[in-house]
């Protein structure tokens, strides 16, 4: 969700209290809320997370964070891996749609944003508490089961919160914007027009990802691979060929958090890093160096790479790649 963060903030603030110095529920006794803020605390002051990754689960879920994109106006073409993703990746269109509704009225954009947060809570309360039965399983139920927790203590009366902001119609002005009129008329979309609308770009999206499955070179080759031996974490790997490259790194716990650097040549190259396939970073298609703080958990030690040099193309320079999957601290 590109702005997830600032709405679990925003709604959450309006029930919680501080208690040295700390934002904690007004029910934190309760069990499900004090394992939920206790994870959260951790990982954001004894981990180290920022506001960038702690809320990031998936290719969907996170603030700046969309299709495996954090540019603004960009969404990526990486596809939900799980129900919970799934309501993220609307949650995402949601916001572009109310963007787009909000023209040079930031009420009504506010309004409609408002209005995506409420759904994408109903849909994450929707869902199973066992990841394993979503519509989509969650490939890391224990993980999964961890951010759907997240989302319902930020919103513990979305229903409420939802009719709040349907009761209080703003002073609509008749749309005067071209691009508006056409597509809605010279009113503005009820609540159940406007998540038709968000269900519309959703489609959309999906098509535009078949279409890029099918072209030459962006079907993961990965897929009938073989995994080969684990390598120790610590150690810096260098390219074997100019081809795809499958890694398998052993950090030698089955939970915990790991650096990953890697440096890409002049053309630009993709790695991708997964834990029990679940992907974990992907960097689209970079050139230069990066170092970036990965979290994973599971009933195993390995981590995979892959590597696409020249992102799977055909034309594969001979400049090197390089990366390093560090052991947990």
């Amino acid at each position: 969700m590109k702005k997830f963060n600032k709405l679990f903030h925003v709604s959450t603030y309006t029930f919680l209290v501080t208690v040295v110095g700390v934002v904690l529920p007004l029910n934190v006794f309760a069990d499900a809320a004090v394992s939920t803020i206790g994870s959260y605390l951790q990982d954001k002051y004894i981990g180290g997370e920022t506001d960038r990754t702690l809320i990031r689960y998936g290719n969907w879920f996170g603030p700046g964070w969309w299709g495996g994109s954090e540019l603004d106006k960009t969404v990526g073409m990486l596809a939900p891996i799980d129900s919970l993703d799934a309501v993220a990746q609307k949650h995402d269109f949601g916001y572009k749609v109310a963007e787009f509704l909000g023209k040079a009225r930031l009420d009504i954009e506010a309004r409609y944003k408002a209005i995506a947060d409420a759904i994408a809570a109903r849909d994450a309360f929707a869902l199973s508490t066992d990841p394993a039965k979503w519509p989509i399983p969650a490939s890391n139920p224990t993980l999964a089961k961890t951010y759907l927790e997240r989302i319902k203590l930020g919103f513990p009366n979305y229903q409420q919160k939802l009719n709040e902001i349907k009761s209080k119609v703003p002073n609509y002005d008749y749309i005067t914007d071209k691009d508006l009129i056409e597509l809605v008329g010279k009113e503005y979309p009820d609540d159940k027009k406007f998540e038709a609308m968000v269900d519309t770009e959703v489609r959309s999206w999906k098509i535009q990802y078949e279409k890029l499955k099918k072209k030459k070179g962006l079907e993961e080759k990965e897929i009938v691979t073989p995994l080969p031996a684990a390598t120790e974490c610590g150690k810096k790997i260098f390219p074997n060929t100019t081809k795809y490259e499958l890694h398998a790194i052993s950090v030698g716990k089955n939970s915990g958090k790991f650096v990953l650097n890697y440096a890409m040549g002049p053309y630009p190259d993709r790695i991708v890093v997964e834990h029990e396939n679940m992907v974990l970073h992907d960097s689209g298609c970079v050139t230069g160096e990066k170092a970036v703080t990965l979290a994973y958990a599971g009933n195993t030690p390995i981590i995979k790479v892959k590597i696409f040099p020249s992102c799977g193309k055909e034309f594969n320079p001979p400049f090197g790649w390089s990366f390093k999957v560090n052991c947990p601290e």
